[in-house]
């Protein structure tokens, strides 16, 4: 695709390919937002993080500095009005909340990235006010007139002073995120004389006033030449980037970003020396190549292919024929200096078959393991992963008893080197059918109904996410839903798929007994232990008597958690305490108030321990308000609505939740207008915080 530089001094119009695709995202995500050294709100945080109902292709047009033209089929969707007025909702819930505080970095309003969204999306689905053309095609009409790039004050004067041309320039002008600037200023100026109309053509302010960026180096910063693989060459006539990689058993993705090269590794030059990444085992990718059809042959899982190629995108799109991939874990031919007791006798990443587990095996350790290490005295984990080739990532993993400084390795203590593929999967396979589970969904043909967990597939879903989600293989994906393509390219949204089933052999003498595709089943039959909810609509709450009965406690806990706990969740990498509370249907306020280790702010959240999700409730302290509403209502409110509260500056759903002990489930089923991502939370109005 071509893009259209938003400096407009070329006209340059292309397809943009990728539209119509994920109907939401989040504007900043909590890592993202780990790194701020502000001191934040807890409410401007939240709205920080808040999700537009819009297509994600737009973050990357907005990244990329472009501004592109969309196929016709997919104009409508991506630019749909509700987009346009999410993204104003999110500016003015971002000013409310966060006014008054410190930018979350320096040179950086808090509204900047909402903002340049919007200015994006504006700019992308601009359209003809007369016809309702998007001038983006009406561009690249134009352009594809030319064999060359032109200079947009050099068109004919019909096109120079279209309603599209016009308009764009307006839009250019009235943007601090475009590149209008002086130069441009004049370009406006010369077309508002030859099409005789009078529009600004001041500069707009920089949105920002940064003085060093974050992740860039400052001016007459000197870079390191240190090549830290150990390992250079020297460029001889003839090589290029496919060659030397191939040679020398590297990516050749890695080999052009390590060494800073154009992507088509045109400026290597004779007598240069290049920095080689860590060795690894190589695969040469082929024409009809897929991610999926790669680690198949390979025997790998996604997880494991993206992170020895993080050249290479999270759907996959960006494999180029020719080039060297790595489908074995990089660094392992490395011989640099011996570590004094390091041996390596193992060279398979996964066990194909599991040994028991000694009585000594710590706490929490999978059992679906190959191998066990009884640690000695002096032992640390770099000498253990290094002796069975294992990264210190996946020997945490399957030992969560394992700190995060690897600092607290017991001697004399029995701890997993060597996993099977399917270790952590999200149910414990047994060989009765009586803890198969049905499917939640309706299924693809084929798929098969001895299975141990579901996942329904919902927008952004892809067969990589499922595999990283689940620890599966694309293998197991295939063997137990045979429907799906090489490329996993026929993923069926709202359909139920296996990702935890038996045995090849078990699923092969089943597989003709799979479920069709037209009903859905039970909603209650859905794994418990499913990482993400499919639902689109709101979870109901109900309330249960508290029994005598004493919860498992899954592994080690804080301090100071509630003695009347009925349920425990064991905390894994990638949770935060609102991934917890929206998967309990909880609150802040009763996770806090069950774990008060946590700390206010959550920010003592600890892997591998155990926390309440549930208690008996305290009885109400509320009062209703009264039963007529206090102030304007908006529609649907539930009619038995017996407490009100009335919104004002600063509020936000989470804040409403926290303060009256309800969750986002009550809150949205009771005042359904603010959606279902609570953007439609409107200043001095009343909404319903409890019910008769």
């Amino acid at each position: 695709m071509s893009p259209l530089p938003l400096t407009s001094v070329v006209l340059v119009v292309g397809a943009f390919l990728n539209a119509g695709v994920f109907a939401q995202f989040q504007v900043l995500s909590n890592e993202t937002l780990a790194n701020t050294t502000s001191s934040l709100s807890d409410a401007c945080l939240l709205a920080l993080q808040g999700t537009v109902q819009c297509n994600s292709s737009l973050q990357g047009i907005a990244a990329s500095d472009y501004f592109y033209q969309l196929d016709d089929s997919d104009f409508g969707s991506f630019c749909a009005e509700s987009c346009g007025q999410s993204l104003a909702a999110y500016h003015e819930s971002v000013d409310a909340a966060c006014a008054g505080q410190p930018q979350p970095w320096d040179g950086y309003p808090m509204t900047y990235f909402g903002d340049l969204l919007w200015a994006s999306y504006n700019l992308t689905c601009l359209t003809d006010p007369t016809s309702g053309e998007s001038c983006m095609s009406y561009l690249l009409n134009i352009s594809s007139s030319y064999s060359t790039d032109i200079s947009a004050t050099t068109l004919p004067t019909t096109v120079l002073c279209s309603p599209c041309v016009l308009s764009m320039y307006q839009l250019f002008q009235q943007t601090a995120y475009s590149y209008y600037d002086e130069s441009m200023a004049s370009d406006w100026s010369n077309i508002q004389n030859q099409c005789n109309v009078s529009y600004p053509t001041s500069v707009p302010t920089n949105p920002t006033n940064v003085t060093s960026i974050p992740g860039f180096a400052p001016l007459n910063y000197t870079t390191s030449t240190t090549c830290y693989s150990g390992s250079t060459y020297s460029v001889v006539p003839g090589d290029d980037c496919v060659s030397i990689s191939k040679a020398n058993n590297v990516s050749t993705g890695a080999l052009i970003n390590v060494n800073d090269l154009l992507p088509d590794c045109s400026d290597i030059t004779v007598g240069a020396e290049l920095c080689l990444p860590s060795a690894c085992s190589t695969y040469t990718v082929q024409s009809d190549d897929t991610c999926a059809s790669i680690t198949n042959s390979s025997g790998i899982s996604f997880t494991q292919f993206a992170s020895w190629n993080p050249a290479i995108d999270p759907y996959c799109t960006n494999l180029v024929p020719g080039q060297e991939v790595c489908v074995g874990l990089p660094g392992l031919a490395y011989s640099g200096t011996t570590i004094a007791g390091a041996t390596a006798p193992q060279t398979a990443v996964y066990a194909t078959a599991t040994v028991a587990a000694p009585s000594n095996t710590a706490y929490g350790t999978t059992t679906q393991c190959g191998e066990y290490y009884t640690v000695e005295s002096g032992d640390d984990c770099s000498l253990i992963t290094l002796n069975y080739t294992i990264t210190i990532g996946l020997f945490e993993a399957i030992n969560p008893s394992v700190n995060d400084n690897c600092t607290n390795l017991i001697p004399g203590i029995s701890y997993c080197v060597f996993p099977t593929a399917d270790w952590n999967s999200t149910s414990t396979n047994t060989t009765t059918t009586s803890t198969y589970i049905s499917a939640p969904a309706a299924t693809p043909t084929g798929t098969d109904p001895n299975c141990y967990a579901w996942h329904v597939i919902v927008e952004n879903d892809y067969c990589g996410l499922l595999e990283s989600e689940y620890g599966i293989t694309m293998n197991q994906l295939q063997l137990w839903n045979p429907s799906l393509n090489a490329a996993c390219s026929n993923l069926i949204l709202g359909d139920a798929y296996c990702v935890d089933g038996d045995s090849g052999e078990t699923a092969a003498a089943s597989s003709t007994a799979a479920a069709s595709s037209t009903g859905a089943a039970s909603s209650t039959a859905a794994s418990s232990s499913s990482p993400r909810s499919s639902s689109s609509t709101p979870p109901t709450t109900t309330s249960s008597s508290s029994t005598s009965t004493t919860p498992s406690i899954p592994g080690p806990t804080q301090s100071g958690i509630t003695p009347t706990c009925t349920e425990y969740y064991l905390t894994k990498e990638g949770d935060d305490c609102l991934s917890i509370e929206t998967e309990f249907s909880i609150t802040l306020a009763q996770f806090y108030a069950w774990n008060p280790a946590v700390g206010p702010d959550c920010t003592n959240l600890w892997i591998g321990e155990a926390y309440c999700v549930a208690a008996p409730a305290a009885a109400a302290s509320l009062t209703a308000t009264s039963v007529t509403p206090p102030a304007p209502t908006q529609s649907g409110i539930a009619s038995n609505c017996d407490a009100w509260t009335v919104v004002t500056s600063g509020d936000s759903c989470s804040s409403i939740e926290s303060k009256y002990n309800i969750t986002f489930a009550q809150f949205y089923a009771w005042n359904p207008a603010i959606g279902s991502d609570c953007t439609n939370l409107w200043l001095e109005e009343a909404y319903c915080v409890g019910v008769s």
